[in-house]
């Protein structure tokens, strides 16, 4: 029963995570920072301070760039060895889940966690791109694993594997690692109260001593050493302006309402979600130590969130594989004690039913109306119908009583990854081609040409990575000024979008060549015009009457979070 769970796992997730992977170009904004950085590390030989734009880059730890420099110096510089690292990290936790839940309740509810985990929209969104949010929800979800294990007494190893996780989570995202942590633990002492025997029992598991020395002695090396590369600007600035003015809301212009991660977890967790308020009444009443840590990480990582004045959808993964091990674990208890929940879970299961085929026909309806070449849409089409028929002749089983439970679940999973297994890599194929080809064709073409290149009304790094140089990116038309033409006098590129062109016509006397066009992108000579470039982010926040207002204030131009202007260690020589 083991290896069979083992390999289901794994076929899983090389079908979910790694087909197709190399097919599309790096995707703005969510992976592309992270892209570039890494491949400007691997060719500036900087393993300490991270780059973007040939500048420095103060927005996020280094593992992140490690792992995918890594990679480009196992495999070369592509979109696939770039996303490598995130779906092996992605299986990592998967198999994390399935071990730890195994060994705390039973190895079906592993089994059936994982594949919760394996099979959630958001989850499996992430996974196939390279953002910083998979490794940081790999050290959060392996630290809460392990103070369970602990707590639970699965072995010794459990604390310093805690230790680790947290070292290493600091390390990815920063002191969000420890926050969200601390903050569940907090939250589990409150609800649990244990008596003071206990919580002595559980301090001398955890092995304090040791593993804060474990952890200063991973994470303390590297923050003392960009510390000192940087002349104490990289920490100064990640911790507080990336960290404590993102929290504020300063470092963006838009403000989401408290309750945007309502829908995205709602989404993120199809159809898996409908289970889970029944999870969590099972749960209150039972009071088992795993689940109410489990239940805290939730609520806490939910909350904070939800108070910070900067939203991202893929901030709230963390939450995602909690989620899974709730329901994961409800589903093996049903299927043990079927009774003890009367006829709530059936209700569970055809809501499930409806669910996945409300998904599936409206994956249906929406590739129907996307203009791609009639071969993958009908593949997606295809595959929708199969999986909403399976789903609606399993349900009308189930409902006659033809199958038993049990054989529902397994159906109702077997389908979810194989129709995830077609639609994911065909989705990411279409719509990773169709938002971002045509500007890596630009861009690749901008590459075999001395000029300098600049980019107008938007910052997007993926241009950077296919161009393999500097580019200025600028918002302003009178950034863009004529110039004493002379014979040596390098000239500029100019890379964009269609909906752009209208405001370039305003500047008098520019005249654009074209260099070449592709789809809704275009590559322009400007003779006789030279974008000037912006202060490096290095230099804005070196002063510190301006440093002291984008803390407090914010910037009346947006967030100074990326690298819009070319830097100054790009050598083209090399």
């Amino acid at each position: 029963m083991q290896n069979k769970s083992l390999l289901c796992l794994l076929i899983s997730c090389f079908l979910l995570y790694f087909i197709g992977l190399g097919s599309f170009p790096s995707i703005d904004p969510a992976e592309a920072y992270y892209v570039e950085a890494a491949r400007e590390m691997v060719e500036l030989n900087e393993w300490i301070v991270p780059y973007l734009n040939y500048q420095v880059y103060f927005s996020k730890p280094i593992i992140t760039f490690w792992l995918i420099a890594a990679s480009y110096k196992i495999f070369g510089v592509t979109e696939l060895a770039s996303r490598l690292p995130f779906a092996i990290l992605s299986t990592g936790m998967v198999f994390a889940i399935y071990h730890c839940i195994g060994k705390l309740f039973t190895k079906r509810a592993g089994l059936f966690s994982a594949l919760c985990l394996a099979t959630a929209p958001l989850f499996l969104l992430v996974s196939r791109i390279s953002p910083v949010d998979i490794a940081f929800g790999f050290c959060l979800e392996l630290s809460i694993l392990a103070t369970a294990m602990v707590l639970e007494s699965k072995g010794k190893v459990w604390s310093y594997v805690i230790w680790a996780a947290l070292a290493l989570g600091l390390l990815t995202k920063g002191p969000a690692t420890l926050i969200l942590y601390g903050a569940s633990i907090v939250l589990f002492l409150i609800w649990r109260r244990p008596s003071l025997y206990q919580s002595e029992e559980w301090l001398k598991k955890l092995n304090v001593i040791p593993g804060i020395l474990l952890f200063l002695a991973i994470a303390i090396p590297w923050h003392w050493a960009v510390h000192q590369a940087s002349n104490s600007l990289f920490l100064k600035v990640f911790f507080l302006y990336e960290n404590f003015a993102r929290f504020s809301g300063h470092t963006n212009m838009g403000k989401m309402s408290w309750w945007f991660y309502i829908p995205v977890v709602l989404a993120g967790f199809l159809p898996w979600v409908v289970c889970t308020p029944f999870c969590f009444v099972d749960y209150f009443r039972k009071k088992e130590v795993p689940m109410q840590l489990f239940l805290s990480f939730v609520a806490t990582t939910f909350v904070i969130f939800s108070l910070s004045g900067t939203k991202l959808i893929t901030y709230i993964l963390p939450v995602i594989p909690m989620l899974a091990i709730i329901v994961g674990v409800f589903l093996d208890r049903f299927l043990d004690k079927p009774q003890d929940y009367g006829k709530n879970v059936t209700v569970v299961l055809i809501a499930l039913g409806f669910a996945s085929i409300a998904c599936f026909t409206g994956v249906y309806y929406a590739i129907a109306k996307v203009a791609v070449p009639d071969l993958w849409k009908w593949i997606v089409v295809s595959a929708s119908i199969a999986a909403g028929a399976t789903f609606a002749v399993t349900l009308w089983q189930f409902l006659k009583r033809s199958i038993d439970r049990e054989k529902f679940i397994k159906t109702y999973f077997l389908a979810q990854v194989l129709y995830l297994a077609v639609l994911c890599p065909v989705s990411f194929y279409i719509f990773g081609n169709k938002m971002q080809l045509d500007l890596k064709n630009v861009a690749i073409k901008a590459t075999s040409m001395t000029d300098r290149i600049s980019l107008f009304g938007e910052f997007m790094p993926s241009a950077i990575f296919y161009a393999q140089k500097p580019v200025n990116c600028f918002f302003n038309l009178d950034q863009i000024k004529p110039v004493d033409a002379s014979p040596d006098a390098q000239t500029q590129l100019l890379i964009v979008k269609d909906k752009d062109l209208k405001r370039l016509a305003e500047i008098p006397g520019l005249k654009l060549e074209t260099v070449m066009d592709s789809g809704k992108w275009h590559l322009y000579k400007t003779p006789g015009y030279m974008v000037t470039c912006v202060p490096t982010l290095e230099d804005v926040f070196r002063d510190p009457v301006v440093f002291n207002d984008l803390i407090t204030k914010g910037s009346p131009v947006g967030p100074l979070t990326v690298p819009a202007s070319a830097g100054r260690a790009y050598n083209p020589k090399k």
